[in-house]
């Protein structure tokens, strides 16, 4: 059986200990306007901190180089953007790519091959020492992307970002961890069932 994943319902917000070149919006989105070294913490809606600062690494966006976000805990959330969820088992991921028609011409030696066309994020994971880089084709018509990492059940926020590659670090070796991708395609983001999670071990 597929079923739909949705996110968390706890709300959570991040708090920054810099105020130059750092954003949160109203919903505790975080985003970045140059390059640099930040720190963040969890806080609760009344502001109390429910975890450590961490430390994140912003890169310039012409760099072939994602981000690196550092540290996440799995039992917290980036945005309060959330809602419950039923927990549902991880399954292999499937691509979710539809091909164009080829091309029609009667000069069989100038076809070009059927490009695919992404409707939702093909995620691909590589396991680094101590980080784990997640990178996607770009989905047609999308704006920006959300990265979600998947614990016990509940899609867990990590990042918004109009990339299509982002790195987390702070991972432990051994342990196998799982993610999705949305991406925003005409104001709407697409959805994400069992079948979109992916998974690996980090090093």
């Amino acid at each position: 059986m597929i079923t739909e994943l949705t996110e968390s319902d706890e709300y959570y917000m991040w708090e920054a200990l810099e105020t130059d070149g750092i954003t949160i919006d109203e919903i505790g989105l975080v985003s970045f306007t140059k390059s640099g070294t930040y720190h963040v913490r969890i806080v609760n809606e009344d502001g109390v901190p429910l975890s450590d600062w961490y430390e994140i690494t912003a890169v310039d966006p012409v760099s072939s180089e994602p981000p690196a976000y550092a540290g996440f805990t799995p039992h917290y959330v980036l945005s309060s953007d959330t809602t419950a969820q039923t927990p549902a088992p991880a399954a292999s991921p499937a691509p979710a790519a539809t091909e164009a028609p080829a091309s029609t011409s009667s000069d069989t030696s100038a076809e070009k091959p059927a490009e695919k066309v992404y409707t939702k994020p093909e995620v691909k994971l590589t396991a680094n020492d101590g980080s784990i880089s997640l990178k996607w084709e770009p989905v047609k018509d999308a704006e920006k992307y959300r990265v979600y990492k998947y614990v016990n059940g509940k899609l867990r926020l990590l990042t918004e970002t109009d990339k299509r590659a982002v790195r987390i670090t702070g991972t432990k070796a051994g342990k196998e961890y799982t993610f999705a991708v949305k991406a925003l395609v005409n104001g709407k983001w697409t959805k994400v069932y069992t079948k979109d999670l992916v998974s690996i071990t980090a090093k």
